[in-house]
């Protein structure tokens, strides 16, 4: 009976080290799809924020841009002096950034749970709350232009932590 016992439990053993070592596998699987998925989207971050700078710089050549102003404040100067119909392909730029900056964020956002640089979670706080004010504040441009009013000041530059916490991400990725 002793034998027929010790049979069992190896038998048990053994199915138990397979339940294991399959569990393992499919973790370390996921792990590695993680990874992939994860360097995928800083990839595709990193491409934005390229656009991204590519768009300002050709908004930042229109005649009559002060350098000491922000994008808005210049587009809303530059309607008020010539009206906006001479400007719009300037709209269009900025529309682009607005809609560039909303995927970075969105991007950003999922790769989060995938981070593995510590600056990430501090430096997506920062995007996010610079998209979120810059949204807003490019939302209602035409509402202040209508109204004569100015733009509030811009509280939240765009955060060169989160540029720097991205090319971490992609060091530790490849």
């Amino acid at each position: 009976m002793s034998e027929r016992i010790g049979k069992t439990i190896a038998i048990a053993a053994v199915a138990l080290a397979t339940v294991a070592m399959g569990i393992s596998l499919a973790a370390l699987n996921r792990s590695g799809d993680e990874v992939r998925q994860g360097a995928v989207l800083v990839q595709r971050i990193a491409g934005l924020l390229g656009e991204r700078d590519r768009v300002l710089a050709e908004i930042a050549q229109q005649p009559g841009w002060v350098s000491e102003r922000g994008c808005l404040e210049n587009y809303l100067m530059l309607i008020r002096a010539d009206g906006a119909a001479p400007h719009a392909p300037m709209r269009r730029r900025i529309a682009q950034l607005a809609a560039n900056q909303i995927s970075i964020l969105a991007l950003a956002e999922a790769s989060e749970p995938m981070a593995r640089g510590p600056a990430f979670a501090g430096s997506l706080r920062e995007l996010r709350a610079h998209v979120l004010a810059w949204n807003d504040r490019w939302n209602s441009l035409f509402e202040v232009f209508m109204a004569g009013g100015n733009l509030p000041a811009e509280q939240t530059p765009f955060p060169k932590s989160f540029v720097d916490a991205i090319g971490a991400e992609g060091a530790v990725l490849d």
